[in-house]
């Protein structure tokens, strides 16, 4: 997947699976810590298609949920894209500048 930008060069998706994602133990729910595509590759599917390899990753893993945290802004694509991935608001405030979201694994 060379097209993915992950702040640092990625050799397989393995490799970036495990640099993106810190998996909780505290809590046994992973978050998903850095995830996005170059702005010039964008809309071709490569987000979707990592963010279900990471879904499926998690899911064989023995995980049944997983976080991200984005930025709260309006112009946050970010959050259209997660909602449309089935991820749901889980926790919100006015003041805050990220907004948390979950997404209960298949």
């Amino acid at each position: 997947l060379p097209n993915i930008l992950c702040l640092f060069k990625i050799k397989n998706l393995k490799d970036c699976l495990h640099r993106l994602l810190d998996e909780n133990k505290e809590h046994n729910i992973p978050e998903i810590l850095y995830f996005f595509v170059k702005k010039e590759n964008q809309g071709f599917g490569i987000g979707k298609k990592l963010l279900e390899a990471t879904h499926r990753h998690l899911a064989n893993k023995g995980f049944s949920q997983c976080f991200v945290t984005t930025e709260n802004k309006k112009n946050n694509h970010a959050i259209s894209f997660y909602k449309k991935n089935g991820y749901k608001k889980i926790s919100f405030n006015s003041r805050s500048l990220f907004v948390k979201y979950k997404k209960t694994l298949k």
